[in-house]
């Protein structure tokens, strides 16, 4: 599935397709990339997520400082340092919910680590745009649409 936001995915959509939890990434995913904080948009959606039932967690390459400050806050359960693309530490995070893989999805902003890693541990995959589309990223999402078609 292919969104703009994470803010497209809601409570239905996830009952819909038997989801019970949603694994997301963290940078230009959840946040503008080292943001300490969520815009508020997002934040908002987080809250209305949880409150719905929906279990969220973090699985991040970033390192434990990073996702720690940001998902403390939020009390969001993370993993760090995940090495995506490799499946770990999104079994990880689904085993630390108390779900299964296909009770999960995996939402982020790049097809060759957030994308892969959730299709490598069977999990349901969401790709969003980044939230900051910068010419790294641009060239990135290039590369990665000729593999999408």
């Amino acid at each position: 599935m292919f969104l703009s936001s994470v803010c497209g995915i809601t409570p239905e959509w996830a009952e819909s397709r038997g989801l019970r939890g949603l694994i997301l990434d963290l940078d230009n995913t959840l946040a503008f990339y080292l943001a300490p904080v969520a815009p508020p948009d997002i934040e908002a959606w987080i809250a209305d997520m949880a409150a719905s039932g929906v279990k969220l967690a973090v699985c991040s390459n970033s390192r434990e400082k990073r996702v720690s400050l940001f998902c403390d806050r939020l009390g969001l359960t993370y993993v760090h340092t995940a090495r995506k693309p490799k499946k770990d530490g999104l079994l990880k995070a689904a085993e630390l919910m108390g779900l299964e893989p296909g009770e999960t999805a995996m939402v982020g902003d790049q097809l060759f680590t957030d994308v892969l890693a959730g299709r490598r541990a069977g999990m349901t995959t969401v790709l969003v745009d980044p939230l900051k589309n910068n010419i790294v990223f641009r060239l990135r999402r290039r590369c990665e649409r000729l593999f999408m078609r």
